[in-house]
């Protein structure tokens, strides 16, 4: 029954968001459009990471933080207490970004030389200048994290699930309108107002929930101070991410122009498919997770967690094989236009080309370590999170020597799925009373996945799909894409996979009622 309920959730939840990512592709798509793999892009791409590094790690840890803890105080002092937890939590917040926007203004320029030591002269001039102008968004990103963490444990998942759609939509106005006045200044700076808009519709959003502010802020709050110390470690954890980033764009801002943009371009790919799927399967099931962690039963705990592993590598697989067997046509139809010229499509593509095999590490990972976080061990996945970054940063000095900026891509792969292998294994030892049957399941989606991928690969190469026009191309990619995943549905139903009839189950349930 369960189950059933997160399919439910999760399907609503998949249409909002594909509406929310198509608005936030659209944006990719005229951004490539606009401004390609040139040199202004390099530097739009690295301001982005320096405005938000800053508070992006927290903002990320909060967001994990905050549900289980929210989920506490409403269940020890009821909605009163929850308002007096979050409207605290909101001011410290507030404080600290305005703190570090501040020192984010002053010491830009030696940001830069950190994330970019190959910029020079005029580019090492706009990265600075726009990292500047980016820099309030982490005042927004605060308030975000922790109204995303209110609204989730309230059961409203949908308007979290909007950020693709009102953040891109002051973004597409100005590229349409203003793009080529203002340039990527203006760009950045629409970026700052989008957030201002989406914090604006969550505080909105949690108000309709029950939300009201109370004044009053103060550190000695032993629920904040709860917070904090839960925090820390995954602060640690999460910081792996960004200086995993702070690695790949230094070393690809001294290769050949454009590799920034190029890596940037895929990884918002690979973002898209796991934003759809994936994604929003782990933001349904953590919230529970939370809630079975919190009750002590481990035994609901292990199932969830079984269907969501199982869910992860049914969906995960065959996106990777879509990704690694489509990657140009791909990239060709979403960026290849304007100044996205036919080199930034095969750039862009190798690089897709390689993150892709890292989708279910990127899963599998994000979901156990949710698991631990329910658990109240934010230690385990801070240790994992500091050997992945050192494991990334010894193969990107190794493989981006003999591939080059693709190398930093399969650097990336490489160092999350040994990472989530490992964290596995030890939550596996953690509740060894429970068996979470994911290797019948993962040993089956695997043989489908490669028929399903070595069809695709001799139906792309016979259907030709890089010399046809756009129209032509996007029916043939999609027609490839129909025929493989038709392969793999038939592969898991001779196999008998039970999560899938599940699935279909719940449709055949849906269509009777039409």
């Amino acid at each position: 029954m369960q189950h059933t309920k997160t399919i439910k959730t999760v399907s609503l939840l998949l249409i909002v968001s594909i509406i929310s990512k198509l608005f936030g592709l659209v944006r990719e798509i005229f951004i490539a459009k606009y401004f390609g793999i040139s040199e202004n892009a390099d530097a739009y791409f690295i301001a982005i990471v320096a405005s938000t590094i800053l508070f992006g790690v927290v903002a990320l840890s909060l967001n994990t933080v905050v549900i289980p803890m929210i989920s506490e105080m409403r269940s020890r002092y009821g909605l009163s207490g929850e308002n007096r937890y979050v409207s605290n939590l909101l001011g410290i917040v507030f404080l600290f970004t305005l703190i570090l926007t501040i020192l984010g203004y002053v010491f830009a320029p030696i940001l830069i030389k950190i994330l970019a030591s190959g910029f020079k002269g005029d580019k090492y001039t706009l990265a600075v200048s726009l990292t500047r102008i980016g820099l309030p968004v982490m005042i927004f990103n605060g308030g975000i994290a922790v109204y995303k963490g209110f609204l989730q444990v309230h059961k409203n998942f949908i308007i979290p699930a909007l950020d693709g759609f009102f953040i891109s939509i002051p973004l597409i106005l100005y590229l349409l309108l203003f793009s080529k006045t203002f340039g990527v200044s203006g760009l950045i700076f629409m970026s700052v107002i989008s957030s201002l808009l989406f914090v604006i519709l969550m505080f909105f959003a949690s108000v309709n929930k029950g939300f009201r502010f109370v004044w009053g802020l103060t550190l000695k709050d032993p629920d904040i101070q709860k917070t904090f110390i839960i925090i820390g470690p995954i602060i640690l954890g999460a910081l792996s991410g960004y200086i995993n980033t702070i690695v790949d764009r230094t070393i690809a801002s001294r290769m050949i122009e454009g590799s920034i943009s190029a890596l940037t371009y895929a990884v918002k790919v690979r973002t898209l498919f796991i934003g759809l799927t994936v994604a929003l399967l782990i933001t349904v099931l953590y919230p529970a997770l939370s809630e079975y962690a919190a009750a002590g039963s481990t035994t609901k705990l292990a199932e969830s967690l079984s269907f969501g592993l199982k869910s992860i590598v049914l969906i995960a697989l065959p996106m990777i094989a879509v990704l690694a067997v489509l990657n140009y046509p791909v990239i060709q139809i979403l960026y290849q236009r304007g100044s996205f010229g036919s080199l930034a499509t095969q750039m862009t593509s190798h690089a897709l080309f390689y993150y892709s095999f890292g989708i279910l590490g990127i899963g599998v990972f994000d979901l156990i370590s949710k698991v631990f976080y329910s658990l109240k061990d934010t230690r385990t996945p801070m240790i994992i999170s500091l050997f992945t970054v050192g494991l990334n940063i010894v193969l990107n000095i190794i493989l981006s020597k003999i591939m080059g900026f693709s190398g930093l891509a399969l650097a990336t792969s490489i160092s999350v799925t040994a990472s989530s292998i490992i964290l596995l294994v030890l939550l596996i030892k953690k509740i060894p009373e429970h068996k979470l049957g994911i290797t019948g399941v993962t040993l089956k989606a695997f043989f489908s996945t490669l028929i399903m991928g070595i069809l695709m690969y001799y139906l792309n190469k016979i259907m030709n799909t890089a010399a046809s026009s756009l129209y032509i191309q996007i029916v043939k990619v999609a027609a490839i894409v129909f025929a493989g995943f038709l392969i793999y549905l038939i592969q898991l139903y001779v196999l008998k996979v039970n999560e899938l009839f599940s699935i279909l189950e719940f449709v055949k349930v849906k269509l009777k009622r039409q």
